[in-house]
């Protein structure tokens, strides 16, 4: 697994450190194609946490981490739970209905009588799944599409994607659980489209 230099939140992201649309959408066609193919448990998991991960946002330690009783099904609402994120922030991840259906389809094939505190994603031997098995999934999935891909890239797509829709700053830091703005002010560089047209309509 390689160390990733971390970048200064002062500053954009570089754009090697998220999805751009092409690639998103060649990523989320190959693992629901995998899932329908072969319907094994490893690929059905597979495309669950993809998904998961891009219209999240995610850490990979909260996914990891994501009990039932966190789930929309546990719950009844929108949204995915995470207790004590970094920094000890809980919040509310709102997810999309077609995602809440997804999840709950998987908890009742895959984790039938489950228990609230029982975790969403096992290993091969029943325990949580941790930080490395999880990188070495993605890393895995992103070399069969040509992407170079790692956990985190997953959250830097989703930040970027959600303010490019809404261009609403504070809703960002609520969905990634950003103690400071300035964190997330970030994403509001990446996008040079916007900016250039934004620059171009002040006479």
């Amino acid at each position: 697994m390689r160390t990733r230099t971390r970048i200064e939140h002062r500053g954009a992201l570089d754009p090697h450190d998220y999805l751009t649309e092409e690639q998103t959408k060649t990523l989320r066609e190959y693992v629901r194609a995998q899932a329908l193919g072969r319907k094994s448990r490893r690929a059905l998991t597979d495309y669950l946490i993809v998904e998961t991960l891009i219209l999240s946002g995610l850490r990979a330690s909260e996914l990891c981490a994501l009990r039932i009783g966190d789930l929309p099904c546990a719950h009844g609402k929108q949204a995915l739970f995470v207790a004590n994120g970094k920094g000890r922030i809980s919040r509310a991840v709102d997810i999309r209905k077609w995602l809440c259906d997804r999840i709950t389809e998987y908890v009742s094939e895959f984790r039938p009588g489950a228990g609230p505190d029982e975790y969403l994603f096992i290993g091969a031997h029943g325990r949580r799944l941790d930080y490395h098995v999880l990188y070495d999934k993605v890393e895995r999935i992103g070399r069969a599409v040509g992407i170079d891909l790692w956990p985190h890239k997953f959250r830097h797509t989703f930040a970027t994607r959600l303010h490019n829709a809404g261009k609403d700053l504070r809703f960002v830091q609520d969905q990634l659980g950003h103690r400071s703005p300035n964190t997330t002010a970030r994403y509001a560089k990446t996008n040079d489209a916007e900016r250039r047209r934004q620059i171009e309509a002040v006479e």
